[in-house]
């Protein structure tokens, strides 16, 4: 159908879902379906169509592959099929039962585009350049099911494209896993501006080096993803977010932004960074930073009046040497969140709050303010000097809370904090004290000049965990005239829901205080000459975390840094036991590959050891997960008898279950089932956690969202493994 835009207008109350373009042609390719007759589009889509047009004589254009050659340029694959889309054309990618490629056949221009496949197959244009009129754009419309259809509902643009103009690029579909996304991967050229408007949170990805395009992007709504380090082109004016959320990949990235209203950024893989531009968050506006599990780094200037929520994950690094100028608010909203910028240089530089399951340690000395206030907002949370000293403000204390001493001095000095009304039915616990308590030791808490710093009620929240020079255990605390926080009486548990006898808890030490890393990677080690030892799991595989501390031990260790044995990860975020066994077809593995099947993964690797740790994204119900994981274990030692297999426990939190009668002690009982059935190693993980929280406590210093574990866990989860795996080769050695 030909349309003219001449002196089209349309009134903006007339701008709905009830406008419709109809498609009077037969579809000659079998596997094209034609599009419902009348064709409803949503408003963003129409916006794009029927937007007033400095041409006339435009035409829609609907995709009909009819002369079945795949071409652009030839009109029988296009309804009209009296011509072929051009500058000043729309063009309709209508739904489809397979997949579809579009080779451009030299250089194309139109001005909108709008894939509509319906059903999850991909649309893929290829070939020379495709020119977006200005005031044009490209829309991914929103498939039939709301997500988790994989790679296969991918929308893909691997041609490049130049911007006569400006353009808006939108995604109605819920990114999942690196399914329903419109990836453009070919390079962006020109100097117009680039909107990100997706409805639904949906993804729009950046893959090429866009160098050439020089112009602005703004992110109004949805995602938009880059695996480039310069897919944000060369710009010098700032990414501005007035909302939605930018992804990144294992980058580095250098462009400025501008926070301009609740806005998100994340990590996809790691580690991400160092992101070196300047973040300006505009006042009223919210950065919601997040790593997704993963790590990061932040090494260029926060600025504004705004407000800031950091989400660690393995570990974010607040760096750099300028300091941070941002007045609002900051907030640690998990994870660890690592302050690293020169002794006396601002990594924070307003009041700041550690929500549930936050740790915020120290690399230098003074990083913050010293007239700020610290709040301990959610339980949990945690203050790890590591060595370093820090002034603040005041200390508010609404939750459970923990201040940690690292090695060497740690020195914490806070205001009076008498007037602040802290919740009383909580406590704030400083761990590992190494000071004196005449005051003036190694490790010093200070809070104001006196002893009236702190009421008796505040004094009364406030506990000293295995002070040194004392016996292990808790006690309470004292405040001396100078201000200064020392232990004073042992506290004595009443009716312990487990055995605190010295006997007790030296057995139960053994569980998870092993130098797995120090016993394997040292002299005496029994690995061998470039062995390869292959990890198969889900997210906490995948994030690299006690894969990465394994690899670290080894090669620095004295009996294993001239062998070269190489650890191949496998992880999958998000994986589970079908996953691991049979593959997917999706791009969640490490690297963004595919993942392929277990069985063809070791046939390619041919490993020494394979590490399976699956099953926590299998779901509750261990009767369905049983079956599945059996399966997994029966095909790969029947078709790879020589590689040794080591299971290990699935891990979550709560750790305190002495009934064994919950769903994670079931899980615990299934790896153990299975373990004794195929006679195969079991690497402890979730007993070694048990045991830590029994003897330390704090769920959240080993878990910090319930499943992934902190860095401190990553290190038991790697002790604990290496100590499974030693006997296995001192005993018969390598297979």
């Amino acid at each position: 159908m030909s349309s003219s835009f001449c002196h089209f207008i349309i009134p903006p109350n007339k701008l709905t879902a009830d406008l419709r373009i109809s498609h009077r042609q037969t579809y000659h390719n079998p596997t094209m379906k034609p599009p419902a007759i009348p064709l409803f589009l949503t408003t963003f889509s129409l916006s794009i169509l029927l937007a007033t047009t400095p041409f006339c004589g435009a035409a829609d254009y609907a995709w009909t592959g009819a002369a079945n050659d795949g071409f652009w340029t030839t009109p029988a694959n296009w309804n009209p099929a009296t011509g072929v889309p051009k500058s000043g054309d729309n063009v309709l990618l209508p739904p489809t039962t397979a997949k579809v490629t579009i080779n451009l056949h030299g250089n194309q221009a139109a001005r909108s585009h709008t894939l509509n496949p319906q059903a999850p197959f991909r649309y893929a244009i290829e070939g020379d350049t495709l020119t977006l009129d200005d005031g044009g754009g490209i829309h991914f419309m929103k498939l039939a099911k709301d997500a988790g259809m994989g790679d296969a509902a991918v929308q893909i643009i691997t041609s490049d494209l130049k911007l006569a103009g400006s353009a808006t690029i939108g995604n109605e579909n819920r990114w999942y896993f690196g399914g329903e996304l419109l990836s453009l991967r070919g390079h962006i050229t020109g100097t117009g501006k680039i909107t990100i408007n997706s409805e639904r949170g949906g993804c729009v990805g950046f893959a090429a080096d866009n160098s050439g395009f020089t112009g602005t992007i703004t992110i109004d709504k949805g995602m938009l993803f880059t695996s480039h380090a310069k897919a944000l082109g060369s710009g010098t004016q700032p990414v501005v977010m007035n909302g939605g959320d930018f992804w990144t990949a294992a980058l580095p990235s250098v462009r400025d932004f501008t926070i301009a209203g609740t806005a998100g950024w994340s990590a996809v893989m790691s580690p991400s960074g160092p992101h070196s531009g300047t973040i300006t968050v505009s006042k009223g506006a919210t950065w919601n930073f997040g790593t997704g599990g993963n790590s990061s780094s932040l090494t260029g200037v926060i600025a504004g009046q705004g407000n800031l929520v950091w989400s660690g994950g393995h570990g974010t690094v607040i760096g750099g040497t300028k300091p941070n100028t941002l007045s609002g608010s900051y907030a640690v909203g998990g994870g660890n969140i690592i302050l690293a910028k020169p002794a006396g240089v601002n990594a924070v530089a307003g009041p700041l709050t550690l929500n549930a399951s936050a740790k915020l340690r120290w690399d230098a000395d003074e990083q913050i303010a010293d007239n700020l206030p610290l709040k301990f907002g959610g339980d949990l949370c945690v203050v790890d000097l590591n060595g370093h000293r820090e002034t603040l403000g005041t200390l508010d204390l609404q939750a459970h809370a923990v201040i940690e001493c690292g090695k060497g001095a740690n020195t914490l000095i806070a205001a009076d904090t008498h007037a602040i009304p802290w919740n009383t039915d909580k406590e704030l616990i400083v761990s590992a004290w190494k000071g004196s308590t005449q005051g003036g030791g190694t490790d010093r808490i200070v809070v104001g000049n006196n002893a009236q710093s702190l009421t008796p009620k505040q004094l009364a929240c406030i506990g000293f965990r295995n002070p040194a020079g004392k016996p292990a255990g808790l006690y309470t605390s004292a405040i001396l005239n100078t201000g200064e926080l020392v232990p004073a009486a042992a506290v004595k548990p009443v009716n312990p829901p487990y055995d605190l006898s010295e006997n007790a808890v030296a057995e139960r030490r053994k569980l998870y205080d092993v130098p797995g890393r120090a016993n394997l990677s040292g002299k005496q080690t029994p690995l061998k000459m470039d062995m390869k030892i292959a990890f198969f799991g889900d997210s906490i595989t995948w994030g690299g975390g006690y894969v990465g501390v394994i690899d670290h031990a080894l090669k620095a260790g004295e009996g294993t840094k001239e062998l070269s044995v190489k650890l191949i990860n496998h992880g999958v975020n998000g994986g589970g036991a079908l996953t691991l066994r049979d593959g997917e077809d999706s791009k969640s593995h490490v690297g963004g590959t595919k993942p392929v099947p277990f069985a063809e993964n070791l046939a390619a690797d041919k490993p020494d050891v394979a590490v399976i740790f699956i099953g926590i994204n299998d779901g509750n119900n261990i009767q369905e997960l049983e079956p599945k994981y059996d399966k997994l274990l029966a095909d790969t030692i029947a078709a790879l008898p020589h590689t040794q297999i080591v299971i290990c426990e699935m891990i979550a939190r709560p750790f305190n279950d002495p009934d064994g009668t919950t769903v994670w002690s079931a899980r615990t009982q299934l790896v153990a089932r299975l373990g004794e059935k195929y006679h195969l190693p079991v690497a402890h993980f979730q007993q070694a956690m048990n045991e830590a929280y029994r003897r330390y406590g704090e769920n959240t210093y080993w878990i910090w969202d319930g499943v992934h574990p902190s860095a401190f866990g990553q290190q038991i989860l790697a002790d604990e493994w290496l100590r499974t795996v030693a006997p296995l080769y001192r005993n018969k050695g390598v297979k």
